[in-house]
């Protein structure tokens, strides 16, 4: 006999519909990995709620030899990423005769002054950051939709996956 499942919303305890997709939304923090079915309200609440933490974070790639490559996909107007950016900014800074480390962050005074030159926003970045390994510190990445409502370019394509 054909066993039927459907997703529920762990929030508010609806079923997943035409009206109120659900789809699995899979992340890290703090080296631990979740799992929770949201509907698209919540999981724009959810992207939301993250927006600004993960605009704000760096990088993490792994160096293990068992972790997965980082997955990209293609992002919104054609920006860089978040590394991208930081390496034009450190090649600005060069030109400018301004020290700037060749790794980590870049320093703020740094970045206030690219943006006041520039006119660009250093955080303004529309790809999405790489897949953070299981294990990591501090760390939030939802995986991909699971159901195509949860597939437009909103904040959630600023996330990476997961798994």
């Amino acid at each position: 006999m054909a066993e039927i499942r459907v997703l529920v919303d762990d929030l508010d305890e609806k079923p997943d519909t035409p009206e109120n997709p659900v789809s699995r939304l899979r992340y890290a923090y703090d080296g631990t990995e979740y799992q929770i079915d949201l509907s698209a309200k919540n999981r724009a609440a959810f992207d939301k709620a993250v927006e600004k933490y993960i605009g704000a974070s760096q990088e993490y790639i792994s160096s293990a030899p068992e972790s997965k490559p980082a997955r990209r996909t293609s992002g919104g107007k054609g920006k860089s990423s978040g590394a991208s950016r930081a390496s034009e900014v450190r090649a600005w800074a060069q030109t400018k005769g301004i020290k700037v480390p060749e790794r980590g962050r870049v320093p703020a005074e740094v970045k206030a002054r690219w943006e006041k030159e520039t006119g660009e926003r250093f955080d303004s970045v529309s790809s999405p950051a790489p897949a953070v390994p299981a294990g990591s510190a501090q760390t939030v990445s939802p995986a991909p939709a699971d159901s195509a409502a949860d597939k437009s370019p909103d904040a959630a394509a600023k996330l990476a996956n997961v798994s």
